[in-house]
């Protein structure tokens, strides 16, 4: 009896898994969506979102050269 279980509980969960996989895979329509909204395949919003990064980049490269302390932390310049 305890065999039975056993190899019925390993069935169930194996049929559990698989299904859940089929679930997942069998689903192309909501990848091509998602591969068409993204950024690289819209030229336009490829060059604003890599003018975006450009922009985020510089202003971090800029706050870390200055000698200002941006966090505000309590060792840094008093004003």
């Amino acid at each position: 009896m305890s065999a039975g279980r056993t190899v019925l509980s390993m069935v169930v969960v194996l049929g559990a898994g698989v299904g859940s996989w089929v679930m997942i895979v069998s689903r192309p329509d909501d990848q091509k969506t998602v591969i068409r909204n993204l950024p690289e395949s819209n030229p336009a919003r490829l060059a604003e979102s890599r003018r975006r990064n450009i922009m985020a980049m510089q202003a971090l490269k800029d706050t870390v050269e200055s000698s200002d302390d941006t966090a505000g932390g309590t060792s840094g310049s008093v004003k």
